[in-house]
């Protein structure tokens, strides 16, 4: 009877010391992948810093912008009238069609920021009566 007892005792201190030790490699093997898993979101968020910094940083292309220029954009749009205030310019188009809308909007903001813009498609198929106020970069 006592001996079974001491034999109790003895196989639960081996059964804590067994589960302390892999209880140990255990932790170990997971602050390894834990640690790698860290250092990876902290180099995405290194970088993701880095191109915000690009970006807020970066110049904004500087292209000479005159009527002319303007002109050329919509040459094979109707367009109504143009008119220049300070470093603005107010174009007003007639019929654009809406594929077509797309890549003027695109082309204009190379040349500068657009403020406002007003686009109305009073027939519902699709042509566009147009007005665009593009504030230059300079």
């Amino acid at each position: 009877m006592e001996w079974e007892k001491i034999l109790y005792l003895i196989n639960r201190k081996i059964l804590y010391v067994v589960l302390g030790i892999f209880l140990t490699f255990l932790g170990l093997f997971y602050y390894s992948k834990y640690s790698s898993v860290r250092e990876d979101i902290n180099n995405y968020h290194n970088e993701f810093k880095r191109f915000l910094y690009l970006l807020e940083n970066a110049e904004a292309p500087q292209y000479k912008v005159g009527k002319e220029t303007l002109l050329q954009i919509s040459s094979h749009l109707k367009l109504e009238k143009i008119n220049k205030v300070g470093n603005t310019y107010e174009l007003v188009f007639s019929s654009v069609p809406a594929n077509r809308l797309v890549f003027l909007i695109y082309r204009l903001e190379k040349y500068g920021e657009i403020e406002e813009i007003s686009a109305v498609d009073n027939s519902g198929k699709g042509f566009f009566h147009l007005r665009i106020v593009l504030k230059l970069y300079s």
